[in-house]
């Protein structure tokens, strides 16, 4: 399953002994909630940040007390205000009538675990003193700056719904956190046990200290010796790559994405599945690992239009998508499939770019027999979707494509053929491979190097293929075939 050093388990098995305990005292105070404590874990394993979103009541604040409390380390609590200033956190300059110096008195951050209580109630001053903070793990008072312990992690809370007297957290402030999790409700069996344990008005809520710093420095040099096989960091590239292109991987996906995840995404997530994988004792992660943590490093990375919002599409969904086609390669075999018309998978795919045809002045043909294959529709959908934007990236004002379908030898070709200038020669064997593209005619603009690759997953998925030529009298014919149904 992986090259990692064979000691390497066994080492990760005794440094993470502190897990268990520290889990086991959470649960004195807190009912259910597994997998924002594994997310606790996670930030404080890769010294990184961790934001909780969810309204009131939820125990947020409770579970950043209570997990401090396991802790032989300072604990410092902010409650986030309007009229709160940057001195307040980071400390000021006091003057020595004494000596007729001004001497630093640092400020209550200097701290190795930080609770932002509603972050979001915070002036921009606020949020740009804590940005040196929480990025540089230091603080400038005056001209002198000032290192802050280790280690150091800032918890932070908002509150998604009451927008009054809140401020907006800036792009970069929330890009330095390496999670951002969504703290729902509990089951009702779960609030039955909550009820149980805090229905009093004398609930015991604090924690006794388990651990102390210096463990988790430990295991965290542990942590980064935790393997990502060659495969698995491709994997957690497409993702990345994708998101910042999502339209040409997903047309459908058009005007929704404003902006994708950035390289620190790339480099957060693989910190983060690190730490999931040494949680889980394993020397290895796996691409499970990237799935169950992509959301929360993803979802505040990837940000959505005003179109998106209207239309109510969530980061969170567009992460679905891009995660469903990211792991083809990965998938063995089909899902849920279904007999689908070769015609009708034609005219859906045809609808979701007739517009884009339109704009650019190419004419779209369709020509369809009638035929019937198996398979999952919706990925059906996307290799065409893929097969006519490639043609019309490629093809000029004025200029045509044409969709073919046709039954030949017990499979059905679905033949794309535009009239563009057609595939160097050069660049013919290597058109399917992930992420490598052709600069398009006019624009000189390359797309993601993911739409063709993708096509030829789906296609081997199917137990078909995918292959593109050159035309003779000009232009390139792309051909996407899987086999009829009897």
């Amino acid at each position: 399953m992986s090259d990692a050093p064979a000691d390497l388990t066994e080492r990760i098995a005794v440094s993470a002994a502190w897990v268990p305990l520290v889990r086991a005292e959470l649960h004195r105070v807190l009912v259910g909630q597994e997998d924002l404590i594994d997310r606790l874990f996670v930030a404080l394993l890769t010294n990184g940040h961790i934001l909780l979103e969810g309204v009131p009541g939820l125990a947020k604040t409770l579970m950043i007390r209570a997990l401090a409390g396991t802790m032989e380390a300072s604990f410092k609590r902010f409650q986030f205000t309007p009229d709160l200033l940057p001195a307040d956190l980071l400390g000021t300059l006091i003057y020595n009538p004494g000596d007729g110096e001004f001497r630093p008195k640092l400020g209550p951050i200097f701290a190795n675990l930080i609770l932002a209580d509603e972050i979001n109630r915070s002036p921009a001053k606020v949020q740009s003193a804590l940005l040196e903070a929480m990025q540089e793990r230091q603080v400038t008072i005056g001209d002198t700056t000032y290192k802050l312990p280790d280690p150091f992690m800032v918890m932070a809370t908002q509150n998604p719904i009451d927008q009054e007297g809140t401020y907006q957290l800036p792009e970069a402030q929330l890009d330095r956190f390496l999670l951002k999790v969504r703290v729902d409700y509990p089951t009702r069996d779960e609030e039955r046990r909550i009820l149980d344990l805090m229905g009093t008005s004398s609930a015991n809520t604090s924690t006794n200290a388990i651990i102390h710093a210096e463990h988790v420095i430990a295991s965290r040099a542990l942590v980064n010796e935790v393997l990502i096989s060659d495969p698995v960091k491709d994997y957690i590239v497409d993702i990345v790559h994708a998101s910042r292109h999502a339209e040409e991987v997903l047309p459908e996906l058009k005007n929704l994405v404003r902006c994708g995840a950035s390289p620190r995404g790339t480099i957060a997530l693989a910190q983060a599945t690190r730490a999931l994988a040494f949680l889980h004792g394993r020397a290895y992660v796996t691409p499970q690992d990237v799935k169950d943590l992509a959301y929360d490093v993803l979802r505040h990375r990837i940000l959505v239009t005003y179109e998106a919002e209207a239309e109510g599409v969530t980061s969170v969904q567009i992460i679905e998508r891009l995660l469903e086609l990211s792991s083809l390669e990965a998938r063995k075999a089909l899902r849920q499939t279904e007999a689908v018309e070769a015609a009708a998978l034609a005219a859906e795919a045809v609808a979701a770019l007739r517009p884009a045809y339109e704009a650019a002045r190419v004419t779209l043909k369709v020509e369809t027999a009638a035929a019937t294959l198996r398979g999952e529709r919706v990925l059906l959908r996307e290799a065409l979707v893929n097969l006519l934007q490639n043609a019309l990236d490629f093809s000029p004002p004025g200029g045509a494509v044409t969709l073919r379908g046709a039954i030949e030898s017990g499979r059905i070709n679905f033949t794309v053929e535009d009239s563009g200038p057609g595939v160097p020669d050069y660049a013919l064997p290597r058109v399917f491979e992930r992420f490598y593209s052709l600069p398009r005619p006019g624009t000189e603009r390359k797309s993601t190097g993911l739409g063709l690759a993708l096509v030829r997953e789906i296609a081997h998925l199917h137990g078909g293929d995918a292959t593109l030529r050159n035309r003779q009298e000009g232009g390139a014919r792309a051909v996407f075939w899987v086999p009829a149904s009897s």
